[in-house]
């Protein structure tokens, strides 16, 4: 699943929500405003009252100006909302945690690339260097001391 964000995702329910209701209709011509999902994809949305009551939701999926969600996100509880209160695409803790849990996949993927290419060409315990004397490059053991490991300069 992939969270997809949008600035400044902002607009009114059209019509009034139900606890149960897993829909909220947005002002017509306004749910543009709001990212389109592909399966798996999912944005954070706040709905908020006029006197600061709110609850955070998942929307799942978004067809023109109707928003598919998951209530009572985050510890907060469904509630019933009326025509006119805030729906806002909002960054919140979970939004923060999931981005980050994207990051740290990517680095674990790009590691594990690393460490499956490194092993097969260099073995355990070795180090890329280049050799001046032959103009070549090659595995060096890292326990080979700093000063027999010559760079060269690469130019252009």
């Amino acid at each position: 699943m992939g969270l997809v964000l949008k600035n400044n995702a902002v607009s009114r329910l059209a019509s009034s929500v139900e606890v149960g209701d897993t829909a909220l209709a947005v002002t017509a011509s306004e749910g543009s405003r709001f990212p389109l999902l592909a399966a798996g994809d999912w944005f954070p949305v706040t709905v908020l009252r006029s006197d600061g009551t709110l609850e955070i939701m998942r929307c799942t999926a978004r067809s023109g100006d109707l928003l598919t969600v998951t209530r009572a996100q985050e510890g907060t509880t469904a509630k019933t909302f009326t025509a006119g209160d805030r729906v806002e695409l909002r960054l919140t803790a979970a939004t923060f945690d999931s981005m980050l849990a994207e990051v740290q996949q990517a680095v674990d993927d790009a590691q594990a690339q690393v460490d499956a290419f490194i092993p097969p060409y260099a073995g355990a315990g070795k180090a890329l260097v280049t050799n001046p004397t032959n103009d070549g490059a090659g595995w060096a053991d890292i326990s080979t001391p700093l000063s027999t490991l010559h760079a060269t300069a690469i130019s252009f």
